[in-house]
């Protein structure tokens, strides 16, 4: 709420800036068109009057407010966006840092420290006990699921432009990143290997982003 509340601030700051920058055009229109009529001959020192000056400051006014709801609603357009994309970055942080996903990621990587050396292996052998209804191989299945639909959920936030990928790679670069590429896409691929294959390469990008910007301390 706190984000909401400071980007309308601002908005209401900035739209109060183009509505005094604006009326001062108008008037400025205003003056030009009368300069310009009256040396044409359309106007003259008889035929002035201040109800010309009316009509030209009515009509420059008239032009410009026209100008002005179409940037203001374009404003508040990219406002409405910016606040939505900031509530949900806020959710799958929130998301991401709720004690059953951190458990879910220390359950993986446990489960990854303890297999380094024959990792397929122990892969290949933890879905044969999940499938029988082994209790801990389902323990872990249910901390795979929950770590495979958060980035699932956030990659399909970023297909469907709700979600900017610069913000998509801020919530990436944490440590879940390694879980999910290093544990989570194998046992996916062992479960699911003809109907997922590929199915979060869009990650890709920006998982090796991260990687380069790491190795040179960016």
């Amino acid at each position: 709420m706190k984000l909401v509340s400071f980007l309308k601030t601002s908005s209401k700051k900035k739209q109060a800036g183009l509505i005094v920058m604006f009326i001062a055009i108008a008037i400025l229109l205003a003056f030009v068109a009368f300069q310009v009529l009256y040396k044409t001959g359309v106007v003259t020192e008889e035929k002035s009057s201040v109800s010309d000056w009316v009509s030209a400051i009515i009509s420059s006014l008239a032009l410009v407010s026209g100008v002005v709801a179409v940037i203001l609603a374009y404003d508040s357009m990219k406002l409405t966006q910016k606040a939505e994309e900031g509530n949900l970055y806020l959710n799958m942080m929130q998301r991401y840092s709720d004690g059953k996903m951190v458990e879910a990621l220390r359950v993986l990587a446990d489960f990854r420290d303890a297999h380094k050396n024959n990792f397929r292996e122990a892969i290949s052998d933890w879905n044969k006990k999940r499938l029988s209804g082994d209790e801990n191989a389902l323990k872990i299945e249910k901390a795979r699921h929950m770590v495979k639909y958060f980035y699932r959920d956030l990659m399909q936030l970023v297909q469907a432009d709700y979600f900017s990928r610069d913000l998509a790679k801020r919530i990436c670069n944490t440590g879940g990143r390694y879980i999910f590429k290093e544990v989570v896409l194998p046992m996916d691929e062992a479960i699911n290997s003809y109907t997922f294959a590929g199915e979060f390469a869009p990650f890709d990008a920006i998982f090796d982003e991260l990687k380069q910007e790491q190795k040179h301390g960016a």
